[in-house]
């Protein structure tokens, strides 16, 4: 009897190293890290880069975007947003919206984003940003639930700040304790960030885009605020995805964020429509 217990138990070690050894092995800790910010609630981590599943490069800057070098703002463009602008673990380096608009257009194109932030969040990280206002052009992508939540790091799954030791219990726990992105709903927040977007875009003499994302489903007619934030400043474009034939149902991986092909035509629309 001992010696089947122990047989047994031996088997369950093996078994137990190897599938840690496996998940090491295929590159499932290899994610970015986030980090607490006093203006924006959290950002990720600046100057890390890393391979996640062995095939999903990612590489932030010294200002923690999703960007291997940050550029010279004269001649950038910044595209401010959410996971939807950053990609997060689920899209390569070179497949996230900045990189495909910038392939089409020909023009550097520097990401402002981070998973969960929503426009309260953006704003306080574009204040932030050193130089933003010698950017070229300012593109913001925006979903309705931008408009009246805060996002906040509140899950240690969502938003790892490091590196588990061990990988098995990680992911399980990740697994089994995973509460998806925070968001803080907030009183009052439409009216604060239409002050606050007021008065940054007012010091800012390029030119600026506002970007309707759509939730999967979501009506036809955009959310009375995107005409609000329109008319902050004389010259402010709309562009409405879900005015385009090619945008739909197909173009999603899941309720809000672009697949492959959601991600090429949203580049190309935008590259279109605001450059």
């Amino acid at each position: 009897m001992l010696a089947v217990m122990a047989a047994v138990a031996t088997l369950a070690l093996v078994a137990l190293m190897a599938g840690e050894w496996l998940a090491r092995r295929r590159g499932m800790l290899d994610f970015p890290l986030y980090v607490a910010d006093p203006h924006a609630g959290y950002r990720m981590r600046a100057q890390q880069r890393g391979q996640f599943l062995c095939r999903l490069a990612w590489a932030y800057d010294t200002n923690g975007m999703r960007a291997a070098t940050t550029p010279e703002m004269a001649d950038a463009t910044l595209l401010v947003g959410d996971s939807v602008v950053d990609g997060g673990n689920w899209i390569g380096q070179e497949q996230t919206l900045a990189a495909r608009i910038a392939a089409l257009t020909g023009e550097q194109v520097y990401p402002v984003a981070c998973r969960g932030w929503a426009l309260a969040n953006e704003l306080a990280a574009l204040e932030q940003l050193d130089d933003w206002r010698r950017a070229r052009r300012l593109v913001m992508v925006l979903n309705p639930s931008d408009f009246d939540t805060i996002g906040v790091m509140d899950d240690p799954f969502a938003f790892p700040t490091s590196r588990p030791r061990w990988a098995l219990p990680y992911l399980v726990s990740k697994r089994l304790g995973h509460r998806g992105t925070g968001a803080r709903p907030s009183p009052n927040l439409r009216e604060t960030n239409l002050v606050r977007f007021r008065t940054l875009v007012e010091s800012y003499s390029g030119s600026i885009a506002i970007v309707r994302y759509p939730l999967k489903g979501e009506a036809a007619s955009p959310d009375p605020f995107y005409r609000q934030l329109v008319t902050a400043r004389a010259g402010i474009a709309l562009v409405d995805l879900m005015a385009s034939s090619e945008w739909g149902p197909h173009c999603y991986v899941d309720h809000i964020h672009p697949n492959g092909q959601g991600v090429e035509i949203m580049a190309r629309i935008i590259a279109q429509e605001a450059f």
